[in-house]
Formats: structure tokens, C-alpha cells, sequence
């Protein structure tokens, strides 16, 4: 391939998010013009109370348990670190990455502003980060294969249901066998990562799969006054919409994830400005309130005596002949 190729083709990929979100964007917006403002806006503060703290109990569930991701990662780093620590970089690092998209990028970025104060090096974080990522993409393909081969949604081609899922079920079959054999390594652009065992790779589907369900109790919990739906065939809507708003690299599939839930909903489904309204407050409590929280989290950190009073005195990692190592 040429380098003029080379340069087409990574243009059209660093924009292409823009192009997925103006689209998702006018989507949202027609439907927002075909049901009406005002009649959405009613459906919000419709809501049942138990439905809004049923979602709010959820998100606090998730988040919490997003901290396992990172105390996986240090395991597999060998590495110990207090809990506190552990909960507030992985926390704040998920919350903006959730909202700000390439994650790969931005949880690093947050992750390094915390851990490295506390004894990690660059590399040590770089392969957390890239254990993580890992973690989460078998997770999701586990509850995406599940969603796609178990409960299809009913407007999509089961063709196309049921291959993609027997694509993702021979992908899993391969990783594992790559697992198997001993002393490969996993390569995330410049991160080279030793294989992880069989057992600490079981605990990564699951951990995985148990973050994405958390989120789909989350939305399901505010949606179920609107829904007729059994949780199981929201679950296939949900991967779907949630996988390709995700793909599309739009920060936090806003819109895009929106857009494809209500394309994809089957079409007795009567009550779509409740539907609307329950994503838009999906939105805000799994990821602009969690956003701001973390904001506040990571000011409070930057101020050093309040950060020596939570945490402890900072231990950045040092040389044998004690200079800092980034």
C-alpha cells in the first residue's frame, strides 16, 4: 500500500467518529421532532422514583466494581497497593474514559496522574492499562456472543445474528488456545504483556462480563416502565447498540448508542418518548454524574495536603540511586 493510501486511509478513520456522531446526532434529533420536546420532557420527570434509585443503586454497584479491573492488573503485575488508592485512580480513570472515548489514551493518562505517585513506573501502568483494556474487550464479546446466539433481537437478520455470533464464539476459541500454549505474548501497540494464566484469564471474562451486565441493569432499571421487554432481549438491543456505539470511537457512543437502541426496537414498542427519555437519564446517571464526581475527586487530588491526609505520603518510584523513574 502506498503512503498516500496509508495517509487516506488514517484521515478517514480519524474522522470517521465525527461523520458516525453528526449522523447519530440528526437521527436523535428527528426523533426528538417527531415525539416532541415537551412530551419528552414530561416522560423524564414520569420516571418512576423507585426505577431512577434502582438505576442510581446500580451505577454505584458498577463503578465500585470497576475497581477490580485494576487491582486484576496488579495482580498481574505483581504489584500491591492499597485499596483506597486503587479505588480512586480506577474510578476516576473509568469516568473519563467512559465519556471522553479512546480509552486506551485517556484512562492512561488519569491512571498515570495517580499511580505514579504512588510507586508505579510508566511501564508497570502501560501494562495495566493494556491488561485492563484486554479484560474488558473479552467481556464484552462474552456478553455480546451470549446476547447475539441466545436472545436476538427480532428486527435484525438472524443470519446475520447467528454468524456473528459463531465468529465471536471461534475468535474466543482460539484466544484460548493461544492461552494454552505456554510463554506467548499479547502485544498492544508498543506494550508487550507475558499471557496471562488460564485461571487469572477466566477471572477477566467474568470481570468483563459483570461490567457490561451492570451497565444493562442500569438502563434497564430506568427503561422498564417503558419497556415490555424481558431483560434478556434488552440485553441483545443493549450489546448491539452498546458494541457498535463503542466501535465508532464517538466519546462514550453518545448519540450513536442512542440512535441504533431505538433502530433497533421492535416496532410494537408504542411508548418512545418514554424510551428516549429513560437513555437520555441513563446518560446522566452512568456517565456525566460519575464525570463530575470524578472531577471533583481529581481536584481535591491535586491539592497535596488533602491528598497526604486520604491517601498518605506520595512514594513515587525510584532508581538505586533515588531518582524518580517515569
Amino acid at each position: 500500500m502506498s503512503a498516500n493510501w496509508k495517509k487516506g486511509l488514517k484521515l478517514c478513520l480519524k474522522y470517521s467518529s465525527v461523520l458516525f456522531f453528526a449522523i447519530a446526532i440528526y437521527f436523535v434529533y428527528k426523533q426528538i421532532d417527531k415525539i416532541g420536546a415537551d412530551k419528552i420532557l414530561h416522560s423524564i420527570f414520569s420516571i418512576p422514583e423507585a426505577n431512577i434509585a434502582w438505576g442510581v443503586f446500580f451505577v454505584a454497584i458498577g463503578y465500585l466494581s470497576l475497581s477490580l479491573y485494576d487491582f486484576l492488573a496488579l495482580k498481574y503485575i505483581d504489584r500491591k497497593m492499597s485499596v483506597l488508592r486503587v479505588m480512586a485512580a480506577s474510578m476516576c480513570g473509568f469516568a473519563v474514559s467512559n465519556n471522553v472515548g479512546h480509552a486506551y489514551i485517556s484512562g492512561a493518562s488519569v491512571r498515570y496522574d495517580f499511580y505514579s505517585s504512588w510507586g508505579l513506573t510508566g511501564g508497570d501502568i502501560l501494562k495495566m492499562i493494556g491488561f485492563s483494556t484486554l479484560t474488558y474487550v473479552l467481556g464484552v464479546g462474552l456478553l455480546l456472543d451470549f446476547s447475539l446466539i441466545f436472545s436476538p433481537a427480532d428486527n435484525v437478520s438472524p443470519l446475520y445474528l447467528y454468524g456473528s455470533g459463531a465468529i465471536i464464539t471461534l475468535a474466543f476459541l482460539a484466544y484460548w488456545f493461544f492461552i494454552i500454549v505456554p510463554k506467548r505474548t499479547l502485544r498492544f501497540k508498543k506494550v508487550v504483556l507475558p499471557a496471562p494464566s488460564q485461571k487469572m484469564t477466566l477471572l477477566q471474562f467474568i470481570l468483563g462480563a459483570m461490567d457490561m451486565l451492570l451497565v444493562a441493569l442500569v438502563c434497564y432499571m430506568v427503561m422498564r416502565s417503558s419497556l415490555n421487554l424481558s431483560f434478556l432481549h434488552f440485553l441483545s438491543l443493549f450489546m448491539i447498540a452498546q458494541f457498535i456505539g463503542l466501535s465508532t470511537q464517538v466519546p462514550g457512543g453518545i448519540g450513536v448508542f442512542e440512535a441504533l437502541f431505538l433502530g433497533l426496537l421492535p416496532e410494537h414498542v408504542e411508548d418512545q418518548s418514554g424510551i428516549l427519555a429513560s437513555l437520555i437519564v441513563f446518560r446522566i446517571l452512568y456517565y456525566f454524574i460519575p464525570l463530575a464526581v470524578a472531577g471533583v475527586c481529581m481536584l481535591m487530588y491535586h491539592i497535596r495536603p488533602v491528598r497526604q491526609a486520604i491517601f498518605g505520603k506520595d512514594n513515587p518510584a525510584c532508581d538505586s540511586e533515588g531518582h524518580e523513574v517515569l
